[in-house]
């Protein structure tokens, strides 16, 4: 018996239903990055200098360089220093579309395009195939993936949670103000110099968060400290956090005695790595410049991630 042929009908079918939801999503992506362009200064202007996500100007660079150093200088100065490394469970998908909507308000975003917007996320739903059946589930929270605009309007939303916090005086002084929070969109770390300062502002953000949809994971939510911080346990609704001695924060992992032995070794892992995936086109390319063009394109960026946060080693 020979094997079953699809049928030439069946693959038509598949590539005209792509195709057609290929086109159909470009006008909509075009649409959405226009409305971006309009609002993005405004949408940034709203953001504290504390939220380097999707930001012009701003990069993940930033928020290490200020982590490394604040535990330089406290292993410096022999200061205790606590750092809460917050994982929420699945946070683009469970944001409550009317706490977006709004902060849009509070932001002072034109009604015009809050309504644009609201009609966009109005009646969506998502497609699942369950024995040869189709059955539609409507989307009623969280940002869509994928588009130009969906981490600005889940960061305006966490920002607008996050003005309810009172914390001009938590965290830790530098030259006068007060650091208790650094905010890459979803990856939070809370800052503080005393263990009891911690647990406060660990449950106020989770108060705050579940008011937008967010939920803490409390499995992957970790705690750091310096060996002059009190050694006592965070907890969040009976849980105890977790305490570790390393925690990979935006992609760069980050310890308290600021070793880089660790750290060097990841880069040089992900380098094997890189280079493994470009090996087999590199044999396909004789000219030696693409070659190198591809090396440090491809192979230098794993390397050499964060590498401007490394602390000089005076031996």
């Amino acid at each position: 018996m020979g094997r079953p042929q699809t049928s030439r009908t069946k693959i038509e079918e598949i590539a005209v239903s792509y195709y057609t939801n290929l086109f159909r999503s470009t006008p909509y992506k075009l649409f959405t990055k226009i409305i971006l362009n309009k609002l993005e200064r405004q949408l940034d202007e709203y953001q504290p200098v504390e939220q380097a996500g999707f930001r012009k100007s701003f990069c993940c660079m930033d928020h290490i360089h200020t982590i490394t150093q604040l535990i330089e200088r406290a292993r410096e100065y022999k200061q205790p220093l606590l750092l809460c490394f917050i994982d929420y469970a699945e946070a683009f998908d469970s944001v409550e579309h009317n706490s977006v909507w709004n902060t849009l308000h509070h932001a002072g975003v034109d009604p015009c395009f809050i309504n644009l917007l609201e009609q966009c996320n109005t009646d969506t739903f998502t497609t699942i195939r369950m024995f040869q059946r189709e059955l539609r589930v409507p989307i009623e929270k969280g940002v869509r993936q994928g588009d130009t605009i969906s981490p600005k309007l889940f960061t305006t939303a966490l920002n607008h949670a996050m003005l309810q916090l009172d914390w001009d005086d938590k965290g830790i002084n530098i030259d006068g103000r007060k650091l208790s929070n650094l905010r890459f969109a979803d990856d939070i770390v809370l800052i503080s110099q005393n263990r009891e300062e911690l647990q406060q502002i660990v449950e106020e953000l989770d108060d705050v968060s579940k008011a937008i949809g967010h939920t803490m994971n409390r499995s992957k939510t970790m705690v750091m400290r310096n060996e002059w911080a009190d050694a006592s346990p965070i907890t969040l609704e009976g849980t105890t956090l977790q305490f570790t001695h390393s925690y990979v924060y935006l992609g760069r992992l980050i310890s308290m005695d600021n070793n880089l032995r660790a750290e060097i070794m990841r880069r040089r892992r992900c380098a094997r790595a890189a280079i493994g995936k470009i090996k087999e086109a590199a044999h396909l390319v004789s000219d030696k410049k693409a070659r190198v063009d591809l090396f440090d394109s491809t192979v230098l960026p794993a390397l050499c991630y964060a590498s401007e946060t490394w602390a000089e080693n005076k031996t």
